[in-house]
């Protein structure tokens, strides 16, 4: 879910599967090749190639798995509990200098050797505990042990820190809410899982006393943050691990105890310095993944749109006139957040209604943009009526003026005369005019010629422009729609079309006009059935009383 929605930082997790599928499968190789040298001497090229296979599908599989697992546990610690990698921001925008650092690393060290008091308490007083040295020495299996396991088990404990604290801990801070929980699920997965590779005994005295070192790290985690208490299970595990290397005498694994002390006692002056010459934290500043910044930005314009469509919206007729005689109903639904299909009724100083649907070029804002433009033209061009001819003429002469090349708008602009029954209209290259006929019982489509506004210079514009007029009687019925309605398409990818709209129209033609659009509207969300709307969908319906 998270990686389809985008909300996970692919730089960090990109950079450690990068090292993740070059140093595990390094120490992986890197001991089956001196153990084979050790016992065979020189190898042939089908072992050569055998490793450099085996190289191949480990670097795959590690680079893979903590790929994943970085990018969802920085997502989720974002999102639920994010002052726990605050500490990692501030190393990511490249301040390893710096005073919150130097305290995660002393702190980190002193609480790894609390940890290891704890477990050498329990080693002592714990009946039945012991502390299990391996089989061989680590330095009798790997070409440079002290780097070998080094860098393995950091990557080791990187995987449980990961998946234990950033992933399960995030997840219970936003279920539970309680964050003292936290302690308790380390506690219990270090007991039941041991992912420290720890031997303590029996399993019953293992489970108590690697759960206890799970509650640890868990208070740890609670109090402090990711780096501390990853850097505390580092050093607990490095030195537990470097036992043999300490306590048995002539070992070849002193080098690795020797390394780890080396960077231990670095580790704890470099954080003691940075603490007292490193910058401060109000000296750095917030670091913010790039994913996080697009979704805001996403966020943004969604928001825009949001605010677009409500003013958009807002230019739209909120009723639809009250005129006596007349029922006129109307329905605008864009197919994003903003359209370009327009519908309006502007009543003249006489008392007639002028009546407009129209349809931009193209979609969204710009297309709204256009469709105010329009709207804005229209009534003011309404104040000096002559004609519907005249109306079109000056807004095409306008509309090319303003508009960039290339758009346009179809439209039907007409004028109900309610004392001469009629109503008179010219067709600026729009879908059909539908008028049936209640007497006759027909329907009838007007297509008078015409081409959009916007499309042509003047001349060629008022050429190609008629006017015609329809007689109205009672139960007539007109319709105006944009394409839409007609071209809206079913799963199968076909179309609604003009037949179906027509026959719609004369099945339901006793309705009143808000039923009969309402009648239109509900077939086309059956015949649309899930399919996403692709266009703006407008209709205006006018029955004569």
């Amino acid at each position: 879910m998270r990686f389809r929605q985008r909300q996970i930082d692919l730089k960090a997790a990109i950079l450690v599967a990068v090292l993740a599928g070059l140093i595990i499968p390094l120490t992986v190789i890197s001991g089956s090749f001196y153990t084979h040298l050790q016992n065979f001497g020189l190898t042939g090229y089908s072992f050569i190639i055998g490793q450099l296979i085996g190289f191949g599908m480990i670097a795959a599989f590690s680079s893979l798995g903590f790929f994943i697992i970085t990018a969802v546990s920085d997502s989720i610690t974002r999102q639920n509990w994010p002052e726990k990698i605050k500490t990692i921001d501030f190393l990511r925008s490249g301040y390893f200098f710096s005073q919150p650092f130097g305290l995660v690393l002393v702190r980190g060290i002193l609480f790894g050797f609390i940890l290891l008091a704890v477990w050498s308490v329990m080693m002592t007083f714990i009946p039945g505990s012991y502390i299990s040295l391996e089989s061989s020495f680590f330095g009798d299996r790997y070409f440079f042990p002290n780097i070998a396991i080094l860098f393995s088990r950091l990557a080791l404990y990187l995987l449980i820190s990961l998946a234990i604290f950033l992933i399960l801990c995030g997840q219970l801070k936003s279920t539970v809410k309680t964050p003292a929980l936290t302690v308790l699920a380390t506690g219990l997965i270090f007991g039941l899982f041991n992912p420290m590779i720890l031997e303590a005994g029996p399993i019953s005295i293992q489970f108590i006393a690697v759960g206890v070192i799970g509650l640890g790290a868990g208070f740890i985690y609670l109090k402090e943050d990711f780096l501390t208490v990853f850097i505390s299970l580092s050093v607990f595990g490095l030195v537990d691990l470097s036992t043999a290397g300490w306590l048995l005498p002539q070992s070849s694994d002193a080098i690795i105890f020797y390394s780890i002390t080396i960077l231990i006692v670095v580790g704890f002056v470099y954080g003691g310095y940075s603490i007292l010459k490193g910058r401060r934290v109000r000296d750095l500043p917030t670091f913010i993944p790039d994913y996080m910044d697009e979704l805001a930005h996403e966020q943004r314009i969604r928001q825009e749109l949001q605010i677009a469509r409500k003013v958009q919206q807002s230019f739209l007729p909120d009723r639809t006139p009250d005129i006596e005689g007349l029922d006129i109903a109307a329905i605008c639904k864009p197919a994003y957040e903003t359209g370009g299909d327009y519908y309006d009724f502007i009543t003249l100083e006489d008392g007639r209604l002028a009546v407009t649907v129209g349809d931009v070029s193209g979609k969204g804002i710009q297309a709204a943009f256009y469709m105010t433009f329009i709207k804005g033209v229209l009534h003011a061009l309404c104040n000096e009526f002559v004609s519907s001819l005249d109306i079109l003429s000056k807004t095409n002469k306008l509309f090319r003026k303003n508009a960039e090349r290339g758009t346009f708008i179809s439209l039907i602009f007409g004028i109900v005369d309610h004392d001469k029954n009629s109503f008179c209209f010219s067709r600026a290259g729009h879908n059909p005019l539908l008028y049936f006929n209640s007497k006759k019982g027909k329907l009838y489509e007007y297509q008078p010629d015409g081409i959009a506004v916007g499309m042509a210079e003047d001349y060629t514009f008022c050429k190609y422009i008629s006017e015609q007029t329809i007689q109205l009687q009672k139960e007539d019925i007109i319709v105006l729609f944009t394409d839409g309605v007609v071209e809206a398409t079913s799963r199968t990818d076909k179309a609604y079309g003009d037949k179906r709209l027509h026959s719609l129209i004369r099945k339901y033609n006793k309705l009143p006009a808000e039923e009969l659009i309402n009648k239109v509207y509900e077939d086309l969300k059956a015949f649309s059935d899930t399919t996403s709307q692709h266009d703006d969908l407008t209709m205006l319906i006018i029955k004569k009383k």
